[in-house]
């Protein structure tokens, strides 16, 4: 099944409801979205809600979050990733940790609540 995808805002941030069977392809196509109505919103601050079955490999991951400015997502941009499946949590922390040191701030967790607690955050 291909990815279902829906926005709205949150508290002041662009949130992005998933889900679907994940892939490279769908991954691609996610992230360009999310970075182009990012930009047209003009909202830095993004919640993905990640409802999927599957797991990028870690290759896949690292690719995709080494290169996240190919997406228009900036060091400006702060993204919290809620991800409860446990086979893709630790792929996506991977993917957080890669962004983080090329200077996007991103976190993955558990629950929605504490990611719109960091998003808040300055």
């Amino acid at each position: 099944m291909p990815y279902k995808i829906s926005f709205s805002e949150v508290q002041g941030a662009l949130r992005v409801d998933v889900s679907g069977d994940r892939s490279l392809d769908g991954s691609l196509d996610l992230w360009t979205r999310v970075g182009e109505l990012s930009s047209q919103r003009k909202q830095r601050r993004i919640l993905a809600v990640l409802n999927m079955t599957g797991t990028l490999s870690i290759t896949q991951m690292y690719s995709l979050a080494a290169n996240f400015k190919q997406f228009n997502l900036t060091p400006a941009h702060r993204l919290a990733i809620v991800d409860t499946t446990e086979t893709s949590f630790p792929t996506n922390e991977f993917g957080s940790v890669v962004a983080t040191n090329r200077g996007l701030p991103m976190r993955v967790f558990d629950n929605e609540k504490d990611a719109l607690a960091w998003l808040g955050r300055d």
